[in-house]
């Protein structure tokens, strides 16, 4: 009996703990719903309920498409959620009215999570939280919230819809490989769900991305897709007319007309069945089709339905005018308005009145810019693109763009002819001139690579290349750009022009690049400074001290951080002090040389004398630690190159100096020594520790001489350039 009795009381006792779990759990979710959940989802579809009726009191227009030409410049921007998703984004002046709202949903849901932990409405309240940050533009902790839902409930029925969330989530913040990844997953998770609402819009966001970066044909696959995924009628109506907006962008009018044609098929609303029969009509018309495009845009003129939207139907009826007008094999029926010159203004003039800046308007007068730029009216083209630019449409960026390159063409040719007059005329041109002409020249040559015109970038970079003066570090830049461009159907012919930079110009930015092209060592700039330096030497010991002058002043000018370079100076100053007889010259590059590189052998050789010469020159009195050295003063001479003579110490003669002439100051860059004979050492002996190569050039006179232009494959090319083409 008492074992009996024991048992029944712990089967009891059982049965009550397990009634009382299944109350306590029936109980939490019982308040959890009434005091907390319930009043969440009513205050979220209170909100979206204030941001629909926000939608339909905005006055909605026809979307303006356009054909994309070659030339392109995309509306996406760098910064910022992508356009396509702007449509998700609820703006702070639409929320304002239910922020508090918003901000309850956050509390509310946080109640649960802190305190409910166990119930069954944690999914839920993590969702309803998702989309109240989300709708208060706070993407990281809708993100974040999204997370949570998916790793905790992977396969549960709000899964798709966070997947889904994450992705815009990722997006709008520009995180576009984790965003493809998530979209990439949301389509697996609706498939294995079977939701197809998501899985629709899912695909139309793959559609928008692969519009992104202008992959027309990838996009066209995920708008299959969405509409064959849907039952509802009009979302397949939007699909589709998005689609038949992708063909007409892609210029593809016959599939175009087609997939609008199609769209009534569905259940598309007004504003789908009108945007539907207008670029129907617009597909006809460009396909030559012109009386079925006419018939119905008369239907929609008469249909009171599409009355707000008449300035779309009207620009679009101009746009057939002007497609007749432009199309030579046209001819008009009996009773039907010519389409001339005038006719289309009238129809612009009334235009221009009626719809000003309508979008529409806009995108018209943009492609016939574009008509007046592909017949070479860069002026009327101009004009246009100057209207089109006006507000924001899909051409905007382009009308921009063209506009800019335009206006710089424009004042970059009138530069250009004024100077080219001038050599018409044989005038000579100045180095400076000379390199003003080349800047313009190859100004209008980067015009018109951005514009893809292959024929005229090609003829303004020879142009400039040819007037720029070798001599002058700005023409190894032309020389670079004329070498980029006729690298992948003349690589030889690329190769030679680098070379010239690279003999000419090492140490500029294309130098140096153009080093790397060809595949030159670091120890290049070094040997060619070695050579240099050599060949100036040898030139001086067969007395050609002119082109030896040229030799070290390039070197010293080319390398003023080489070791060669106070030797050149040093160099130049002895040339014109003991073979010249020119010490004002000298005195001038001494003095150069004791300023730059004060801590060098050479400087320190003529310090002394140097000095002593400012000082006598200047009339001051002598400095004590000078007067102990006495100097031999020899006058300037003005000797031909031909006739110089060395004169022997005995011929040195006494000369009192004379106030330099400002005029030989300006002509020649020097003005005041006169020799302190025995003070300096020959740099041909003093040079010989120098470390020069083995093997120099050749002939580095052939290759570095200022006076010459350079001789290499390009050289008869050159002197066939064309004479400047008129406007």
């Amino acid at each position: 009996m008492k074992i009996k009795r024991i048992i029944f009381y712990i089967l009891l006792s059982i049965a009550t703990y397990f009634l009382m779990g299944t109350s306590c759990s029936n109980y939490t979710n019982f308040t959890t719903y009434f005091n907390t959940y319930y009043n969440m989802e009513r205050l979220l579809h209170e909100s979206e309920e204030e941001f629909e009726f926000q939608d339909e009191k905005k006055r909605v227009q026809p979307r303006v498409v356009v054909p994309q030409p070659e030339f392109y410049v995309d509306e996406q921007t760098t910064v910022g959620p992508p356009a396509f998703l702007t449509e998700f984004i609820v703006s702070k002046q639409k929320r304002q009215p239910v922020q508090v709202k918003l901000d309850s949903i956050i509390i509310k849901g946080s109640k649960i999570l802190a305190f409910k932990g166990k119930s069954d409405y944690v999914e839920g309240a993590l969702w309803l939280m998702a989309k109240s940050f989300f709708y208060q533009e706070d993407w990281l902790n809708s993100q974040l919230k999204c997370s949570e839902l998916v790793d905790k409930y992977p396969a549960g029925d709000l899964s798709p819809d966070a997947h889904l969330l994450y992705t815009k989530n990722l997006l709008i913040q520009r995180k576009m490989h984790a965003g493809e990844i998530m979209l990439s997953r949301t389509v697996d998770i609706a498939w294995q769900k079977k939701r197809y609402d998501i899985l629709s819009e899912a695909f139309r966001i793959e559609a928008e991305l692969a519009l992104l970066n202008n992959d027309f044909e990838k996009a066209l696959r995920p708008y299959k897709n969405a509409i064959a995924q849907t039952d509802d009628g009009s979302i397949k109506a939007r699909w589709q007319l998005d689609m038949g907006f992708l063909m007409f962008r892609m210029a593809k009018f016959e599939v175009a007309e087609t997939t609008f044609r199609q769209v009534h098929k569905f259940s598309p609303d007004y504003l789908q069945k009108y945007e539907a029969y207008l670029y129907q009509a617009a597909s006809l018309a460009r396909m030559g089709r012109y009386f079925e495009a006419e018939d119905i845009f008369k239907r929609l003129e008469n249909d009171g339905k599409y009355e707000e939207w008449m300035a779309h139907t009207y620009i679009q009826e101009m746009q057939l005018m002007r497609i007749k007008w432009l199309d030579p094999t046209y001819i008009p029926a009996e009773k039907e308005i010519p389409p001339t010159y005038e006719n289309l203004a009238i129809m612009e003039k009334k235009a221009d009145s009626a719809y000003a800046n309508n979008p529409a308007l806009l995108t018209y007068y943009f492609e016939k810019g574009m008509n007046m730029y592909n017949q070479n009216d860069y002026t009327k083209a101009r004009s246009l693109f100057a209207k089109s630019r006006v507000i924001r449409t899909p051409v905007f960026k382009t009308s921009e763009k063209m506009f800019e390159l335009m206006n710089n063409w424009d004042i970059k040719l009138r530069a250009a002819e004024l100077l080219i007059e001038k050599i018409k005329k044989n005038e000579e041109l100045s180095d400076s001139t000379k390199l003003e002409l080349a800047a313009n020249l190859f100004a209008l040559g980067r015009i018109h690579e951005e514009l893809g015109n292959k024929d005229s970038v090609l003829y303004y970079y020879k142009y400039a290349v040819k007037v720029a003066p070798l001599s002058k570090p700005e023409s190894s830049r032309y020389y670079y750009g004329l070498a980029r461009v006729v690298r992948a159907d003349n690589p030889l012919l690329a190769d030679s022009l680098l070379d010239i930079i690279v003999m000419n110009h090492p140490l500029t930015d294309f130098g140096k690049d153009a080093q790397a092209q060809l595949g030159y060592t670091q120890n290049f700039v070094i040997d060619t400074v070695a050579e240099l330096y050599s060949s100036g030497l040898n030139l001086m010991r067969i007395a050609d001290y002119k082109f030896s002058l040229n030799q070290f002043k390039k070197l010293y000018e080319n390398y003023p951080k080489s070791k060669f370079a106070p030797a050149s100076l040093y160099s130049i100053g002895w040339i014109f002090e003991r073979y010249l007889k020119i010490p004002d010259s000298s005195l001038y590059y001494y003095n150069i040389l004791i300023t730059n590189y004060p801590e060098s052998e050479y400087a320190k050789d003529i310090g002394l004398s140097v000095t002593y010469k400012f000082a006598v020159n200047s009339g001051n009195p002598i400095p004590d630690s000078l007067k102990t050295r006495e100097v031999i003063l020899l006058p300037p001479t003005e000797l031909k190159m031909g006739e110089i003579k060395l004169k022997q110490k005995s011929e040195q003669i006494n000369y009192k100096p004379k106030s330099p002439d400002i005029n030989s100051i300006i002509k020649d860059p020097s003005s005041l020594l006169n020799n302190p004979n025995g003070l300096l050492q020959n740099p041909v002996e003093m040079l010989k520790g120098l470390e020069l190569p083995d093997n120099p050039l050749k002939d580095p006179v052939k290759f570095f001489k200022l006076d010459e232009e350079p001789s290499d494959s390009t050289q008869k090319e050159k002197k066939q350039f064309p004479e400047m083409p008129k406007k």
